[in-house]
């Protein structure tokens, strides 16, 4: 549902939140939500990550932080593992690692 001050909510046919959080002229800064769990906050276009954001692992830790494009690693980010421990900071294109942050 999306109401007159451009509040966003989603949810799936079990009632488990899908989106959620605030969307204006199809811009948004949303939190979605994969098998009721945090997958992705920040922000998007409709309910596609675009700009930047962060992806979380299913444990709750965060999986990317930075820059996205149509729900890609695109830009500058930080990857992590599982455990927390950064796996790869700088450049991604089209989702894979190119450069390491100077």
């Amino acid at each position: 549902s999306h109401d007159i001050n451009g509040n966003y909510k989603e949810t799936n046919p079990t009632g488990l939140v899908v989106h959620e959080g605030t969307m204006k002229l199809f811009i948004g800064n949303l939190k979605s939500y994969k098998d009721g769990k945090l997958d992705y906050e920040g922000e998007t276009y409709f309910t596609t990550p675009i700009g930047f954001g962060t992806f979380y692992h299913p444990n709750g830790k965060i999986k990317y932080k930075g820059d996205i494009i149509d729900g890609v690693y695109f830009g500058m980010g930080t990857e992590f593992l599982e455990n927390g421990e950064i796996k790869q900071s700088g450049r991604f294109i089209n989702g894979s690692f190119v450069k390491e942050a100077n």
